[in-house]
């Protein structure tokens, strides 16, 4: 057995032995350092984001919903990793690439009607390995079914706001 496998295994084990272990409380703290610059902290990592210059920003980072691809990116191909485990099918290699379209006037204000976020999002993924096609079609459902920024971008959410200080 994989050590991927045994600490998913043991994982599994130990939530479903207790569910209140389940519960991840996940944070990130930003400030902005330059026009549209932020500084954000990550548990132990610290990530740059920035705009481009067509919106105030310098360009020496990825905007905030280019890190949002990223995040279902890396999720995918993560969550592809942890499912072929945890159901023995085999991957050579997982390569994931998302393209999300925006319309700016919702962020600038322009127009009522256009979404301020992503107006569309494609995940295109390229897998091989020794398994047949309905396998890894099998696979991709699953994944789609339990990757935790997939749900983040496809399901309603409910988020909350709250100004502090003066």
């Amino acid at each position: 057995m994989s050590t991927l496998k045994a600490t998913l295994e043991a994982t599994t084990d130990a939530v479903t032995l207790n569910p209140g272990r389940a519960s991840v409380k996940l944070e990130a703290d930003g400030a902005l350092v330059g026009p549209c610059e932020v500084r954000a902290r990550v548990g132990d990592w610290t990530l740059v984001v920035d705009e481009p210059e067509a919106l105030g920003g310098a360009d020496a980072a990825p905007n905030p919903l280019q890190m949002a691809l990223v995040a279902l990116c890396s999720c995918q191909a993560i969550t592809y990793r942890l499912w072929a485990e945890k159901k023995g099918i085999t991957l050579d290699d997982v390569e994931v690439s998302v393209r999300g379209t925006t319309d700016i006037r919702g962020l600038l204000g322009v127009s009522g009607a256009a979404r301020p976020g992503f107006t569309g999002v494609s995940i295109d993924v390229r897998i091989s390995g020794p398994e047949d096609r309905d396998t890894y079609e099998e696979l991709r459902r699953t994944v789609d079914a339990h990757c935790p920024v997939f749900d983040v971008f496809a399901a309603p959410l409910t988020v909350t706001t709250r100004l502090r200080g003066t």
